[in-house]
């Protein structure tokens, strides 16, 4: 019975996939060009051939090579920050799902990124883990507070937002937000240096949802 041992590294500039058997000679493949390229992960496939990722100038790369490590197709996925791809497995379907971080979607902050394909590599669903469901207006911190608190809300999806400061008797003291925000969690601070002490609530409106908490300014 014939034993393999099959390496994925990667140098500046290349991904290097090496077979090499236990007896005999193996072979080399190298895959990338003039910008700098990363590789993560690399499995057999069902066909013989191999499925590679990392990443390429910062997007994700998906390689599928045949059992010589000849490439036969290779994807990219990202956007115009830093992506990665760091495994990835073929699936039942005969496609492949992608593990790795984002920093181009969601909040921008290495978030987890789930990838899955068909069996050439075209994109099929793209999921980033942790993103809020739904809408969200934390109670703001600290409360009561001296002269600064934080809000914090969540917004399930890219969307125009305003979120305003009123006090008790209902008049608008500020706009703390008025503009188009980014699915994911924010954070605002409010100073209410200017304020005397009382009660005031902050109020966040975005695509038909509405919330209101109650602050307490103590000076």
């Amino acid at each position: 019975m014939k034993r393999h041992f099959l390496k994925l590294f990667s140098t500046a500039l290349t991904i290097v996939l090496v077979l090499t058997p236990l007896f005999g000679q193996g072979w080399t493949q190298t895959f990338g060009g003039s910008s700098y390229e990363f590789s993560s992960s690399v499995q057999q496939t069902t066909d013989g051939g191999y499925i590679i990722t990392g990443y390429t100038q910062y997007d994700v790369w998906l390689i599928k090579t045949d059992s010589q490590g000849q490439e036969e197709w290779n994807q990219t996925f990202g956007g115009s920050e830093y992506d990665d791809g760091g495994s990835v497995q073929q699936t039942t379907d005969g496609g492949y799902i992608i593990t790795g971080t984002t920093s181009s979607f969601g909040n921008g902050q290495d978030d987890v990124w789930l990838i899955k394909t068909d069996s050439n590599g075209n994109l099929e669903t793209s999921t980033i883990v942790g993103l809020p469901t739904k809408y969200t207006l934390l109670q703001p911190y600290p409360n009561p507070f001296n002269p600064t608190t934080t809000i914090e809300f969540s917004i399930p999806q890219s969307e125009f937002v305003t979120v305003k400061v009123y006090n008790i008797v209902g008049n608008e003291i500020t706009t703390l937000i008025n503009e188009e925000l980014s699915t994911g969690n924010h954070s605002i601070q409010w100073d209410g240096s200017h304020q005397p002490s009382g009660v005031y609530f902050v109020k966040i409106e975005s695509n038909g949802f509405v919330q209101t908490r109650k602050m307490v300014l103590l000076k």
